[in-house]
C-alpha cells in the first residue's frame, strides 16, 4: 500500500515539475 502510494506522490510530483518547466520563464 505504501508502495503504490510513493508511486502516485513520484507520478503527481514528476508530472507537476515537467508542466512547470514547460511554462516559459516570467
Amino acid at each position: 500500500m505504501g508502495i503504490i502510494l510513493a508511486a502516485l506522490a513520484v507520478d503527481i510530483v514528476l508530472t507537476g515539475l515537467a508542466q512547470w518547466l514547460s511554462l516559459p520563464p516570467i
